[in-house]
């Protein structure tokens, strides 16, 4: 055995020798050596299956139950893992059926939307956006006034516009007349004005403000709840 390593040491050189000497440790240590793919020779005992990919064998293993090993997971004829206990492939596909429950009014539900109506329907919304309503009246002061009744029976008022007075409220009364210097309750009430100059409040195309009496717009130096009349340069009002 002496004379067979000192003839391998002379052969292989002292680096390749002590090499040589290592991976025979470990083979003996380990009982295996990993070294690239395993060379197997056929011969009898336990049989393995493999699958060949570019001339290599891989071993096949199967995904099992740990309690019930028998039960193992399929695979279908197009390489598909069933994942469920119904032993349909995924993806699932067909019809989803949802529950409703028992506190659903499912009268009040829309079982079906027509696309190319919903399309209309938006379609007439935009087209009547901006366009003016019928039947639309003005009024206005022809001087600088502290009160304008536009409409001394019942109506609906589109839009309050105006240049007003800085530091002022401008007052709308369902009203036939301006009320008196006080204490007021005004139906809407906007300011006080940070500059004198022009103001519009509109209700454009509607739901407009409905007025059961009449409509009449203030201008106060004090507000929302005190009236004290103040002249405001202009007052405009539409209405229905």
């Amino acid at each position: 055995m002496k004379k067979l390593l000192r003839g391998l040491r002379n052969a292989l050189g002292k680096g390749l020798y002590a090499t040589f000497v290592a991976l025979v440790t470990v083979s003996f240590v380990t009982g295996t050596l990993a070294i690239a793919n395993y060379a197997v020779t056929v011969g009898s005992g336990t049989n393995f299956g493999s699958i060949v990919v570019s001339s290599v064998h891989y071993a096949q293993q199967l995904i099992c139950d740990l309690t019930t090993p028998s039960q193992c997971a399929a695979v279908s004829a197009a390489g598909a893992v069933k994942v469920d206990n119904s032993g349909v492939t995924q993806p699932v596909s067909g019809t989803i059926t949802a529950n409703a429950g028992t506190n659903l009014n499912t009268s009040a539900l829309a079982t079906s939307a027509n696309q190319s109506t919903e399309i209309a329907s938006l379609a007439t919304i935009a087209t009547n956006t901006g366009t003016t309503l019928a039947g639309v009246t003005t009024a206005q002061t022809s001087a600088a006034a502290s009160s304008l009744v536009a409409k001394a029976s019942a109506g609906s008022v589109v839009s309050i516009s105006g240049s007003a007075a800085s530091g002022s409220y401008i007052m709308l009364f369902n009203a036939t007349t301006a009320p008196a210097d006080g204490a007021v309750t005004p139906l809407k009430c906007w300011g006080p004005m940070a500059a004198a100059g022009p103001f519009v409040f509109s209700w454009g195309v509607g739901p407009v403000l409905a007025m059961s009496t009449g409509a009449t717009v203030v201008s106060s130096s004090t507000g929302c709840f005190t009236k004290t009349a103040v002249n405001a340069p202009f007052i405009s009002v539409e209405y229905q």
